[in-house]
């Protein structure tokens, strides 16, 4: 198996979708080297992407979410932890004292076996299971897909899907509204404000890429079977903005 390493992408960056799917679907791959003409081979390797600062977007599909086995390395080994705490609050807790004979230590016979019998119980699983995504991977990429699906997260917190209300509806720009809220609340009193709510046109699509209703009638643009939760509709601005006709 060959290894194709990215690294270190910046932060707020976004990532390529047509470009991940197409070095990783199993087509042919077109390569040029110098002063030669183009050619084209199969793929023969995987992709592997390590950094510190995961791109903006790497779970925003369904087909980009399932190439994606996500390994997090939730500590940071430092010299001094009390100043690396300091210096990151926000990270307390996630650092770990640095040994710095670490290699001498695992060249010791104890750990020698240790790592022999890891890697022989692995071999055994492997041949009798093959290689699967372990558990905690796939959690992992569960609360990242969740994390950063900022509409989905809006309507679980603000909105209630009633789908046997065939007559309830509301306004798509009133459905932004929520999400022009909840987006000031969460996204850019949290997260500062580099990232932008999406405009109307990008909820209508996503809405209508998960299957909820949304349509033209009498002039505006509707979404049907959303209502607002109780205690948003408290807000003045919510109050009345889901109706049944």
């Amino acid at each position: 198996m060959v290894l194709v390493v990215g690294a270190e992408t910046n932060k707020n960056h976004k990532i390529d979708l047509g470009r991940v799917k197409e070095i990783t679907g199993g087509s042919r791959l077109n390569y040029r080297k110098n002063y030669v003409a183009e050619q084209s081979c199969q793929q023969t390797h995987t992709l592997i992407l390590e950094t510190n600062e995961l791109a903006i977007g790497i779970t925003s599909t369904f087909s980009m979410a399932e190439r994606l086995v996500l390994v997090d390395f939730s500590y940071r080994f430092v010299d001094d932890i009390p100043k690396a705490e300091k210096k990151e609050p926000a990270l307390k807790g996630k650092f770990k004292q640095k040994n710095k004979k670490l290699k001498e230590k695992l060249l010791e016979e104890k750990h020698q076996q240790a790592i022999l019998r890891w890697v022989v119980e692995g071999s055994l699983l492997w041949a009798e299971s093959g290689l699967q995504i372990p558990e905690c991977v796939l959690s992992y990429r569960e609360k990242l897909s969740k994390h950063e699906d900022r509409i989905g997260s809006m309507i679980d917190e603000m909105l209630v899907y009633q789908p046997e209300r065939t007559d309830l509806r509301m306004l798509l720009a009133d459905f932004h509204r929520c999400l022009d809220y909840w987006w000031n609340e969460n996204i850019v009193d949290t997260e500062g404000g580099g990232r932008k709510c999406p405009q109307k046109i990008t909820l209508s699509k996503y809405l209508k890429g998960r299957g909820f209703t949304v349509g033209n009638k009498g002039g505006k643009i509707w979404v049907w079977h959303f209502d607002v939760k109780d205690e948003y509709q408290k807000i003045d601005e919510f109050a009345c903005i889901a109706r049944e006709f």
